[in-house]
């Protein structure tokens, strides 16, 4: 979420965009409609009814020079897989990814208005009639273009625009963004000596073309400690983002600090050995389990059991599940067949014996682990 954004304005924001309901504040319906209705009554076009994203932050120059290819990608500013910007050697822009020119009505898929998304709703008009037929005029000024289809407003400012006949260039300053989302947990934990497989990131521009991720940091599975890996991508235009994970390294009797805080619980290593629920399980074991360790009714327990042999369980993501039997209680337990290194599969894990012939009396016994 971006940093400082305007409670008064927006309910929810990221970082480059952020996400508006009708852009008002949300007091209550009263107050909605009375804001709709005033802004009718002004001539201004209200917000669409659905979620819009804002792109307000930084802002980075997208050219095309005179007379390039208006056809050859860089210099079609690609913005959405559904909205490409350019233009030919004369006559106005055009969305080139769903027209083959610019006409009065181009380019489809947008409507512009002076300003800046800081005070929107605006009034939106065709990029012909909000530039009077003369493109030129726009030039540094602050404006808006509204991507109708996605519903993403976007601060844009041109700061040249070559005339009729000149060559077709142009140059614009605009927000833009770039998505970076991790896989796996963005906070986990290993124990000491163990083993990290950075599960990784993924990452693309707003027009969905996929972008390299750059990671920096190491994990040293010797020393105990926490540890923060950092993952970065940049498009084409210099629009970038940048995302952490945190990976704690753990020792036998360790639960992760973080992990801790979030119970409200104190969070070094001597508390990990209380059992802060009492319920017979110190916290370090509460959080290999997955349970909450200041619930004593949140315990690691197999929820069912039939005669066939299947057992259920809750369980967690992050965790590898081991089903282990015997027949006599006198004799050790060994891992039941196809029970090793059971993957979780939250909500619940289920195990069904399939030893043959199936013996009169079983015994289970389940373990659990970090997958690591």
């Amino acid at each position: 979420m971006r940093n400082g954004a305007d409670a008064s304005v927006f309910l929810t924001s990221r970082s480059a965009g952020q996400t508006i309901f009708h852009g008002y504040i949300m007091r209550g319906i009263t107050n909605i409609l009375l804001l709709l209705l005033s802004s009718l009554a002004n001539g201004l076009r209200p917000l669409p009814a659905t979620a819009a994203t804002i792109w307000s932050g930084p802002r980075r120059t997208f050219t095309k020079a005179n007379y390039a290819g208006w056809t050859n990608a860089p210099n079609q500013d690609r913005i959405t897989p559904n909205v490409w910007l350019t233009r030919e050697n004369t006559a106005g822009l055009f969305n080139i990814a769903m027209e083959s020119g610019s006409d009065n009505s181009s380019p489809v898929n947008t409507e512009w208005a002076y300003g800046s998304t800081s005070y929107l709703p605006a009034t939106f008009k065709t990029w012909y009639a909000w530039n009077g037929y003369d493109p030129q005029s726009s030039t540094g000024q602050a404006a808006v273009v509204h991507l109708i289809a996605e519903n993403i407003y976007i601060d844009i400012k041109f700061t040249s625009f070559t005339g009729s006949g000149g060559g077709g260039g142009f140059t614009y300053e605009r927000a833009g963004y770039v998505y970076l989302s991790l896989k796996g947990s963005q906070k986990t934990a290993i124990s000491r000596y163990g083993s990290f497989t950075d599960p990784g990131a993924t990452a693309s521009n707003s027009a969905g073309e996929t972008l390299s991720v750059t990671i920096n940091g190491s994990i040293d599975t010797n020393a105990p400690g926490d540890y923060l890996l950092t993952y970065s991508a940049t498009d084409t235009l210099g629009f970038a983002t940048t995302t952490n994970r945190l990976v704690s390294v753990l020792e036998t009797n360790q639960a992760p600090s973080w992990w801790l805080a979030q119970y409200n619980l104190g969070t070094n290593i001597m508390d990990s050995l209380l059992d802060s629920d009492a319920d017979g399980l110190p916290n370090w074991a509460e959080y290999r389990a997955g349970t909450n360790p200041t619930n004593a009714l949140s315990v690691f327990r197999v929820s069912a059991i039939t005669a066939n042999g299947l057992l259920q369980w809750p369980s967690v993501s992050g965790r590898v599940y081991s089903v282990y039997r015997t027949t006599d209680l006198s004799t050790p337990f060994s891992i039941a067949p196809g029970g090793s290194n059971l993957p979780a599969g939250p909500p619940g894990n289920t195990f069904t014996n399939t030893e043959l012939p199936l013996p009169s009396t079983q015994f289970f016994k389940l373990d659990v682990r970090l997958n690591e």
